[in-house]
């Protein structure tokens, strides 16, 4: 048996939470970073602020040994799937890239109905994959071969020493 099916899925509900506080943040730091300084930004400035919070998205879950922004806070943890390290920035990237929410920023600066159907689609798959499966992986997770777990099992952190908690 790998190390990988010895480890509980992570709780729905803390994914849930995990992710609106991720989004929440990443919002919260766009618009204040438009308004305290939209004043001094000139429009290349304010398209590239834009573009450095979306990659700050999708790379939130290599941050802080795999516990990103708030996952850590809800006792969840991302992982490679093979080896339980925490997450690496690609991973993150890779897994992030293929989520609902990724085709609903794209659906806006492309004003395409095909980028609609596909977050919706994504939006439905990964509900019924992270409910149903018993890994809880959902489509980005396949992609970038990772999966959220419990934080509070022994995990090797990137360096092979243990992960405890990651800091708040």
């Amino acid at each position: 048996m790998s190390p990988s099916n010895m480890v509980a899925k992570a709780r729905i509900a803390n994914r849930i939470v995990a992710r609106l506080l991720d989004t929440g943040l990443t919002i919260l730091l766009y618009f204040i970073t438009i308004f305290a300084f939209g004043l001094f930004l000139t429009p290349s400035l304010i398209e590239f602020a834009s573009l450095s919070c979306i990659l700050l998205y999708y790379l939130r879950d290599g941050f802080n040994q795999g516990a990103g922004f708030s996952k850590g806070n809800r006792g969840i943890v991302t992982v490679d799937k093979a080896s339980l390290r925490p997450c690496t920035y690609y991973q993150s990237f890779i897994r992030n890239l293929f989520d609902g929410q990724s085709f609903l920023v794209a659906a806006q600066f492309a004003l395409s109905t095909i980028f609609l159907f596909l977050a919706a689609t994504l939006f439905v798959i990964d509900l019924f994959l992270v409910i149903l499966s018993a890994s809880g992986m959902r489509v980005g997770d396949l992609v970038a071969r990772t999966r959220v777990i419990n934080l509070f099992d022994q995990l090797p952190s990137r360096d092979n020493s243990t992960v405890t908690q990651p800091t708040p």
